[in-house]
């Protein structure tokens, strides 16, 4: 969900555990929510690799009426902070992104669509001119797709 610099390094270990649920409530909303726990380090230093969150959390809210063939989300992603140098001396705080999109058919296999990505502008604190965290800042889309399995 965001652009970042990654850096190579010699050995890395990772483990990561994730947990998430998607309920469908009745014939037109469904929630999904998860959490994810990222741990990671470089073997020759014992520090945390940058620009990977510990914890990240999703939810969405979604609505579907395929009757109508109109669909729309709304998304909250949160993420931690992260170190963004190999010392692990400057860190990147945490930041929530909120985002919503709709989609409409409009004839067999052609949709309509509108996105607002990053609605709340959500950005890091300007302290730290290459910490670019998340990227891009709100972002709208908007336009026509066509689905060749719809045929």
């Amino acid at each position: 969900s965001f652009v970042s610099r990654l850096e190579n390094v010699g050995v890395a270990h990772t483990a990561t555990f994730d947990v998430g649920a998607d309920v469908t409530l009745g014939q037109y909303v469904g929630i999904l929510a998860g959490y994810v726990l990222l741990w990671s380090r470089a073997e020759d230093t014992g520090k945390a690799l940058i620009n990977r969150p510990a914890h990240q959390v999703k939810a969405e809210v979604r609505f579907r009426h395929a009757r109508w063939g109109l669909s729309a989300t709304v998304a909250f992603t949160w993420q931690s902070e992260v170190y963004v140098n190999a010392a692990n001396t400057r860190i990147s705080p945490g930041y929530p992104v909120l985002s919503a999109w709709v989609e409409q058919r409009l004839y067999r296999g052609l949709h309509a669509y509108l996105r607002g990505l990053n609605l709340t502008n959500s950005h890091r604190s300007g302290a730290d001119p290459l910490d670019l965290r998340p990227q891009p800042g709100w972002l709208l889309l908007g336009g026509l797709r066509y689905r060749l399995a719809e045929r």
